[in-house]
């Protein structure tokens, strides 16, 4: 069986990972993001995993970047890549300042969906990133401008993990 997400075909056992449960999805684990995430709504719908990724990727400060991993570990999911997925779509930005995550590496692989370190879209993520005050070295975010998102976690802690979540 094939859900359809915004026109993206999701299994059932993925999407259970990205709304944090194995329950079908319905309108009461998908979230149209209103007014509180400080752009207003996008027109589509936007799940729970979506919304909790914004909520931590805004807690992340001006010049400072985090990882898709610290992101994943802080929000209890422990998968980088679904939270790249949820950036890449991020309907939001620059409120939800999706440019301020960076891969493990430190380096930036990915801007509004475009890789490639030569592209024009990840020098423009760049350019925003300097002008907010991080810093690079060889080529990589430095070490002083990296910040621990489970810093930034919602008090009360992350969410429940997914029961397919790798344990660690």
């Amino acid at each position: 069986k094939i859900i359809i997400i915004d026109r993206l075909p999701l299994c059932p056992l993925f999407l259970s990972l990205l709304v944090f449960s194995w329950q079908q999805p319905t309108q009461s684990n998908l979230c149209m993001v209103s007014s509180s995430t400080g752009a207003g709504t996008a027109g589509r719908n936007v799940t729970a995993f979506e919304s909790k990724v914004y909520e931590l990727c805004k807690r992340i400060p001006k010049g400072k970047v985090s990882t898709y991993g610290s992101m994943a570990k802080a929000l209890g999911c422990g998968a980088p890549r679904a939270v790249g997925q949820a950036l890449r779509r991020n309907p939001f930005a620059p409120a939800v300042p999706c440019h301020r995550v960076v891969a493990a590496d430190r380096r930036l692989h990915g801007f509004f969906g475009v890789t490639g370190e030569g592209s024009d879209a990840i020098q423009r993520k760049r350019k925003i990133l300097e002008d907010e005050g991080v810093r690079f070295e060889d080529g990589r975010v430095a070490h002083e401008s990296v910040f621990d998102a489970s810093k930034a976690a919602p008090a009360g802690g992350a969410p429940p993990r997914s029961p397919i979540a790798k344990r660690q």
